[in-house]
């Protein structure tokens, strides 16, 4: 989140942020191939991207949810709810792989005759 005044002040999209329909566009494509060391992409988008491209959307597309109406509150929104994300996983992750702490006397062998 610090860093997002960084991403405000740059120009153009981040490398990687493109869609399966990018790879018909000329423009879209020559960005692509500027972002990766002028190595031209492909015409059509591989079919395991357009696959994955079904089956996620980004929850703020372009980094601004629909009622921002002001971009930099939008970017600075996403950052927040992506840390908060990351920050939730992590709890869950460790609360799940912490050991469970048994009680003491529910380990005492009680031989009952």
């Amino acid at each position: 989140m610090a860093l997002t005044p960084l991403g405000i002040l740059a120009g153009g999209a981040a490398w990687g942020e493109w869609g399966a329909a990018d790879f018909s566009q000329a423009a879209a494509r020559q960005k692509i191939a500027q972002a990766s060391g002028n190595r031209v992409p492909p015409s059509q988008a591989p079919k395991g991207f357009e696959r994955l491209c079904s089956l996620w959307t980004a929850p703020f597309p372009g980094y601004a949810p629909s009622f921002v109406r002001r971009p930099a509150l939008g970017y600075l929104l996403s950052a927040m709810f992506g840390c908060g994300a990351i920050i939730l996983a992590c709890t869950l992750v460790g609360a799940a792989a912490r050991p469970r702490r048994l009680n003491p006397e529910a380990l005492r062998f009680e031989d009952k005759r």
